[in-house]
């Protein structure tokens, strides 16, 4: 993306933005969902909520941590709501698995390690199906199948995509 968003902490602790000193916060939620290619700043501001609460990020937040986590999304370049949502998953799962590999890092029970464990294989399963759901959703690639081609004489036939509609 051409702008990278961040945002600042202001006196009374509120998130503002900080590309531009002049731009205020409703022309950064502006500039968000269109970065994020949502027709509604409304629906972007919601996503980013239920995101950083998801990633355990909040008012009391590291300003920088905010900043990686929004960034984050940014890179990935959702092109709709769908994206967005399912990017906001795949960060989640991912992030929580990490979560709990520490947590069995730092276990002395081995049942607590081997709970640990699993719950973080098992999240590491779905952000693997979630990235394979993206790739399939971004690429919604069609099968065209050809059942029979008949030919005679001198014919030739040629095969290839077309455009569709008008021309």
């Amino acid at each position: 993306m051409s702008n990278s968003l961040s945002l600042i902490r202001s006196e009374r602790g509120a998130l503002v933005a900080h590309t531009d000193p002049e731009q205020t916060l409703a022309e950064w939620e502006d500039a968000f969902a269109k970065q994020l290619n949502v027709s509604s700043p409304e629906v972007a501001k919601s996503a980013l909520r239920q995101y950083l609460a998801a990633m355990g990020l909040g008012r009391s937040s590291p300003i920088n941590e905010v900043n990686a986590a929004l960034h984050t999304l940014q890179e990935l370049q959702p092109r709709d709501i769908l994206e967005l949502n399912l990017m906001v998953q795949m960060l989640t799962a991912s992030q929580q698995s990490l979560k709990l590999l520490g947590e069995a890092a730092m276990s002395t029970f081995p049942e607590t390690k081997d709970l640990y464990l699993g719950l973080s294989a098992r999240l590491m399963r779905l952000f693997s199906k979630q990235l394979t759901a993206l790739g399939k959703y971004r690429n919604q690639a069609q099968t065209i199948r050809i059942e029979r081609v008949s030919l005679d004489g001198n014919s030739q036939a040629v095969f290839g995509l077309t455009p569709s509609g008008g021309g």
